[in-house]
């Protein structure tokens, strides 16, 4: 039996017929009722703002916009209408209008998970992070089983360096959503991390199992296997992902890396020059590329990728490191220091930056502060035999004989190449025949007492 006139023409039923047709994918049918009702009760706000529901998923997003607005026009406090209003403000790239609509939203709802996890995610957009931390800890808060809610806290947590706790979420979220992809790709990155690189390669596998057509699982996988040293695995990886989705920029660098270490240079360099066609804003591919460059000889080409890896990415620590060596071979010591102290500036904790700026000092003389420089890059990486050499250097220039004759030792039993080298031993000035003064002091040290 068909619905009677009345009902039909009541802006109500119409508005809850149209939102049962809305849930069920009929927009068509759904967008039909909603103008009915609204024809019917233009002051009708749940009818406005259900339209504006079926415009953005149909891509109207400016009449969606008018809708919500109206909507919030007609009823000042329905929280659906701002939260809904700010989705789409969101999804336009207006976030400082968004945020205030999220805001209103959950003043007026403050139970409403979806509203937090909103906001959260927009925080997140705009590097607030202690913000995006909170609004996704009330999500969960008030829907303890929302994976994704666990999964968008682990990253916000990641990238503030609170690993244990993003994986923590991580493992939730899995538990909560174990087929989920996006989930084990995400909690090996943590891992990787975190140094734990079989966790990371495990779930890496298991994000390509999951999902074997999925091009970004098979690229990931394949990097899980290169850092393990498996190039022709990872080789394998990166080619199928590539087949899978020609246009992943990510495979395209990681094949570049693993060619150039299986020591295919132009095969390297085509994959490089790929990635940046596809992702000119991929940092990571230019100064893979000038490190290309760099081992080819070309070191102007070398110069201009770096520049652009940090103009790209200007916290780029890497991209400062190489950039200085560069410099350094050009001569232009001054730009080199610059270059080595940003990079330590931006990760105090990586020695070979601090051995490559003593070297800088003590070519340009300035014995303390080189000799400071390779003490850091020593205390960092004990084993690091350059460093002692260097040392080495800077303590004979400063005539501490001694201290020059020790640091040698010890970088020829890190690395007993570095005894071989003749032009080294020469710089310690010859006297009595023969023998060096290095020869000379070894003699003469004293032996410790047993």
């Amino acid at each position: 039996m068909g619905e009677s006139i009345h009902e039909a023409e009541n802006a109500g039923a119409l508005n809850n017929r149209g939102e049962v047709k809305r849930i069920k994918g009929d927009l068509d049918g759904a967008l039909a009722d909603f103008n009915r009702a609204i024809e019917l009760r233009p002051d009708l706000a749940s009818a406005h703002n259900n339209r504006g529901l079926v415009k953005r998923a149909k891509g109207d997003l400016i009449g969606a916009l008018a809708d919500y607005t109206k909507a919030i026009e007609l009823k000042p406090d329905l929280a659906a209408a701002y939260n809904n209003r700010a989705v789409v403000k969101h999804a336009g790239g207006n976030l400082d209008e968004a945020l205030p609509d999220y805001d209103k939203a959950i003043e007026f709802e403050p139970s409403q998970a979806q509203f937090h996890q909103n906001r959260g995610d927009l925080k997140r957009v705009k590097r607030d992070l202690d913000g995006a931390l909170a609004d996704y800890s009330r999500a969960i808060e008030l829907k303890p089983d929302w994976a994704d809610a666990h999964n968008c806290r682990a990253v916000v947590r990641q990238a503030k360096g609170h690993l244990d706790g993003a994986i923590a979420d991580y493992n939730r979220a899995i538990e909560l959503r174990p087929g989920s992809v996006q989930f084990h790709k995400n909690r090996g990155l943590a891992k990787r991390a975190k140094g734990d690189e079989p966790g990371a390669q495990a779930d890496f596998n298991k994000a390509a199992e999951l999902a074997p057509e999925s091009a970004e699982a098979v690229n990931n996988r394949g990097e899980a296997r290169r850092a393990k040293g498996d190039l022709d695995g990872a080789l394998t990886d990166y080619n199928r992902a590539i087949e899978l989705k020609p246009g992943l920029a990510a495979a395209h660098l990681n094949r570049g890396v693993v060619k150039k270490a299986k020591g295919d240079l132009d095969g390297a360099l085509a994959d490089f020059n790929r990635a940046i066609e596809l992702k000119p804003e991929l940092a990571t591919a230019f100064n893979s590329r000038g490190l290309l460059k760099k081992a080819r000889g070309d070191g102007d080409g070398a110069l201009l990728d770096f520049s652009k890896a940090i103009e790209l990415k200007p916290d780029f620590d890497a991209a400062y490191n190489h950039r200085g060596r560069i410099k350094h071979t050009n001569g232009d010591l001054e730009g080199a220091l610059a270059d080595y102290s940003r990079a330590i500036e931006l990760k105090p904790d990586s020695p070979l930056t601090y051995n490559n700026r003593g070297e800088i000092k003590r070519v340009k003389g300035e014995l303390a502060g080189a000799i400071a420089d390779y003490d850091r890059a020593i205390e960092l990486k004990p084993d690091l035999a350059e460093a002692y050499n260097n040392r080495s250097e800077a303590k004979l220039a400063g005539n501490d004989l001694a201290g020059a004759l020790a640091d040698y030792d010890k970088a020829v039993e890190l690395k007993p190449e570095l005894g071989g080298d003749e032009a080294r031993r020469g710089k310690l000035k010859r006297t009595e025949g023969d023998r060096t003064i290095l020869d000379i002091l070894r003699a003469s040290v004293k032996k410790p007492k047993k």
